[in-house]
């Protein structure tokens, strides 16, 4: 009987060796450089600590169970919001009893919606357009998130023929990108990025340094096309500008796979310096700031942009939280007097 269980164990074993060998996961097909970018945006502890530092109640609503209707619904109660601040006498305060009624109500609403920890302290009533420009940061983050998440879940580790197919290999494969490769450190173009990194750092922002880890070329499905049709290609020197632009490492896979996108039109106006659009800076410094870099060790991720600018627009007054501009085309003619 010994030796019997001894040779059927020895049998067992060959058995699960011959299959973990056939489900063994391959190697990375992926460049070191690629690989190290792939797992800085699809980081679930990064999104962990996104999330906390904006007081999002992750238990009660986890990112896999987060539907874009309930962030559409988070846009809508915040745009409520909005109103009430922007005119504290306006018709939605008086439906709601005054000012000071209407904000913690419609606050109350948009935390139903949108859960929020506050641990021992009172929920924080969003009762100021800095208040509120930071719920929009957090309703905007989670839709890159979700999306992220999407992805996750969505990812096949497995080839067209079946095959295991390693999980950062899948991953980057759910971003549906046409190409996305490493600029090499000794090229000339590294250099060139490097010395625009360095001359667009702000002189209110030295207060951090910034070193370039790795550049990468990258190109979105359609998107060269979409350019060519929209005529841009033919833009004159001046009219087409490499522009910055900084996110949250959490929101890349987002921009990645769906681009960068306007907020939807349930979302308020206010709380965006210039209305809805999407934000470019000739400086550096300017966006990295958006970049939150301390949630993920000190690593963000900027984009560097082929930017249409042929027609410009001037903001005549803006405050530290939202604006009223006056667009003035460059070219436009004169208004009467």
């Amino acid at each position: 009987m010994p030796g019997c269980q001894g040779r059927e164990r020895g049998t067992r074993t060959r058995a699960e060796d011959e299959k973990q060998e056939e489900e063994k996961i391959p190697d990375s097909t992926l460049g070191p450089e690629l690989q190290q970018l792939i797992k800085l945006i699809f980081n679930q502890s990064l999104f962990a600590a996104t999330l906390s530092s904006l007081n999002y109640d992750a238990n009660k609503l986890p990112l896999g169970k987060l539907a874009k209707s309930t962030i559409l619904n988070g846009f809508s109660a915040l745009k409520a919001l909005s109103e009430v601040i922007s005119q504290p006498d306006g018709d939605v305060s008086k439906q709601n009893g005054g000012f000071r009624q209407a904000v913690e109500h419609l606050t109350n609403r948009y935390y139903s919606i949108i859960p929020h920890v506050f641990g021992r302290d009172r929920p924080i009533v969003i009762d100021s357009l800095e208040r509120l420009k930071r719920e929009l940061e957090l309703v905007d983050a989670l839709g890159d998130m979700e999306i992220a998440t999407q992805l996750l879940s969505s990812s096949i580790p497995k080839d067209a023929a079946g095959n295991p197919v390693q999980p950062l290999d899948a991953n980057f494969r759910s971003l549906g990108l046409s190409s996305m490769a490493p600029v090499a450190r000794a090229s000339r173009e590294f250099g060139a990025l490097e010395r625009y990194t360095r001359d667009t750092h702000g002189a209110t922002h030295r207060h951090y340094g910034v070193q370039v880890l790795n550049a990468f070329r990258v190109e979105r499905e359609g998107e060269t096309r979409a350019w060519e049709d929209a005529g841009y290609g033919g833009l004159e020197v001046g009219e087409r500008l490499l522009l910055w632009h900084g996110s949250r490492t959490t929101n890349f896979a987002g921009i990645l796979k769906q681009g960068l996108r306007i907020a939807p039109p349930e979302a308020p106006v206010t709380g965006y310096m210039f209305g809805k659009g999407v934000y470019f800076a000739d400086m550096m410094s300017k966006s990295a700031n958006y970049c939150h870099a301390y949630l993920s060790d000190n690593t963000g991720i900027l984009l560097l942009c082929e930017v249409a600018a042929g027609c410009d627009v001037r903001g005549l007054e803006c405050s530290r939280a939202s604006a009223r501009t006056v667009a003035v085309p460059r070219d436009a003619p004169k208004q009467p007097s």
